[in-house]
């Protein structure tokens, strides 16, 4: 992970006299490349022109995912500095609490200063990395240093903690200069990885038990458009004596041989690259243990010999709580039928599993209105519109019926947000359409009934709460508006009611989470609660999951009981799964309260 300058012989004089100094730690002379992969971790650029960072210490919060090396903290210098001199003095980074079932496998350190750049790390199993007084000479003018950890199973653990506190001691200085000791003041929390880089999936098997692996796929690049995924197919609910959560991935690069036979109507199509944001073969990850091991996939069709080739895209998902089946929708390539028909929009499917995902139903093509009503009673002609999947969940709703987010494309760049009806007796139907310029959205059904979606603005690069109601049809501003405001980039979100997942409880208690910065890429993924349907969205009742860049897709199901658990793109690369405390996002028992304020 080089952050140094060019080569020169002052810095590569270093390494004799670092090597014969340090037992614990080996220190190595880097030259600085391009770069590459989503595990480069730049923190400063520019070193000699007028970005000159401060002094200090910062605690990074990024997913700590198994047997991968993740920055943790950044430490910074400047000439004279009372900070520079401590390091100068002599650096010890340790862990001094961790979760049970996980141990440190590694610490190590990377330097870069002007002319000059270092890396090291701590002997394999070592739990405390010393960078000891000397290592840096000739003293430069200023240090950029990154901390980081590799963390892995413990061999004889019974259970991985996924939601213990992990914090870290550093500690710099000597007897001499004086002793600078300092706990890290953040939150880091274990993660899973569902789908990591290639280069990464191999060494990376520490993370599951014996019977799941992590998902393999091309090499992920470096994270540049987290917020542009759709969001995360994720659903979880009571099945037997197991709480099963599942996720569907598209998944890029598997074997598509089998794939003409498995389109609709027969056909071809275009072979399809990409990574796991791309159209790829559905992957199915399944977890009965609150997401500490899963069991990784193909989508298999009951009855059939092989797994289910077709590419699949922007998959949505929902458990149905009163048949205790999941259903899942994705779209498909249209079957070419023809020249004329290359221009043909994605095919919509649903499939059904009546046993936590092992097994599917043959998909059934899903069928989409040609005309739709809009806020103000008129009808809309359809037909002209490419109409596709949004991603993320679908809602089973409390009178009986499916909801699906779908999204209207056209005109132009024009797009809205629409829920699809499916009937539990056969037939689709629309209602009514969403605000034009608003995409991305994520829905939730209200204890009262009402559904709200959030929605991302595309002109304001924001996010939005509207509440439809069947009693006027109409998408409206809640009648209180949130105080404060949902904190939200213009990408992807989830919402999820707590009550519903669980018991069907009318309460108010709602998740959401999303990239909270408006950067591009978006930063900072966070989850945050609402006690009272969406009125208001305490600060407090955030919890920051990944506060680096080009996060995205997120995903939210209940775990188990008093669990949240959430996927998303992380800043790494990786698709991870978290787990959230309940305690930490809602109240235990919330009232009924919505945006609607009673109306």
């Amino acid at each position: 992970m080089p952050l140094g300058r060019g080569p020169h012989a002052a810095g590569w004089a270093l390494v004799p006299a670092l090597l014969l100094a340090l037992s614990t730690v080996g220190f190595c002379r880097q030259a600085v490349a391009e770069a590459e992969g989503p595990e480069s971790f730049y923190v400063f650029t520019g070193f000699g022109a007028s970005q000159v960072p401060a002094e200090g210490v910062e605690w990074l919060v990024r997913p700590l995912e198994l047997g991968r090396s993740v920055p943790i903290a950044t430490v910074n210098t400047a000439d004279g500095g009372e900070l520079q001199s401590r390091v100068l003095q002599g650096l010890r980074l340790s862990a001094v609490a961790l979760p049970e079932g996980v141990k440190v496998a590694a610490l190590s350190a990377t330097l870069s200063y002007p002319g000059g750049g270092l890396g090291g790390s701590s002997s394999l199993g070592a739990s405390t990395l010393v960078l000891p007084a000397g290592a840096v000479d000739p003293v430069p003018s200023r240090i950029n240093m990154v901390l980081h950890a590799r963390l892995e199973a413990a061999p004889d653990a019974a259970e991985l903690d996924l939601e213990g506190p992990i914090q870290w001691r550093l500690e710099l200085g000597s007897e001499e200069t004086g002793r600078l000791d300092m706990l890290s003041d953040v939150v880091s929390r274990l993660a899973v990885s569902l789908h990591a880089p290639a280069a990464f999936a191999a060494t990376a098997s520490g993370q599951l038990d014996s019977k799941a692996t992590p998902l393999s796929g091309p090499p992920a690049p470096s994270p540049r458009g987290g917020g542009k995924l759709p969001a995360a197919a994720m659903a979880g609910g009571r099945l037997g004596g197991d709480f099963v959560v599942l996720a569907v991935l598209a998944i890029n690069g598997a074997d598509n041989d089998e794939a003409a036979d498995d389109i609709l109507d027969g056909g071809a199509f275009a072979p399809f690259t990409g990574e796991v944001s791309a159209p790829g073969p559905a992957t199915v990850a399944r977890s009965v243990d609150g997401g500490r091991t899963w069991d990784v996939g193909a989508l298999r069709i009951a009855g059939r010999a092989g797994t289910w080739q077709v590419p699949i895209d922007a998959p949505a998902l929902l458990f149905d709580g009163r048949t205790g089946a999941f259903r899942l929708l994705c779209q498909i390539p249209a079957p070419l039928r023809g020249a004329g028909a290359e221009g043909a929009a994605p095919a919509l499917v649903v499939l059904s599993s009546a046993d936590g995902g092992r097994t599917w139903s043959t998909p059934e093509p899903l069928q989409i209105p040609r005309i739709g009503v809009d806020a103000a009673g008129r009808e809309v002609d359809l037909s002209q519109r490419t109409i596709v999947s949004s991603g993320g969940r679908g809602i089973a709703a409390s009178g009986g019926e499916w909801l699906w987010p779908l999204e209207i494309r056209g005109p132009g760049t024009s797009r809205r947000p629409v829920l699809l009806r499916e009937s539990r007796r056969g037939g689709t139907s629309f209602i009514t359409l969403g605000p034009r310029g608003r995409s991305a959205a994520s829905y939730a059904e209200l204890g009262d009934g009402a559904v709200l979606v959030s929605a991302a603005s595309l002109r304001q690069a924001s996010r939005e709460l509207r509440l439809w109601r069947e009693i006027d049809g109409a998408w409206r501003a809640p009648v209180r508006p949130p105080e404060p405001l949902l904190p939200c980039a213009g990408g992807a979100a989830a919402l999820m009611h707590v009550g519903r997942e669980l018991t069907s409880a009318m309460d108010g208690r709602l998740i959401s989470a999303n990239a909270a910065v408006p950067r591009k890429p978006p930063l900072r993924m966070s989850v945050r609660g609402s006690n009272d349907g969406g009125q208001r969205w305490p600060a407090h009742r955030e919890v920051v999951l990944d506060d680096g860049r080009a996060v995205g897709g997120p995903g939210l199901a209940m775990a188990d009981v008093d669990s949240v658990g959430v996927m998303y793109r992380a800043s790494s690369g990786s698709v991870v799964f978290q787990s959230v405390p309940i305690e930490e996002l809602v109240d235990p028992v919330a009232g009924v309260g919505s945006v609607t304020g009673g109306r």
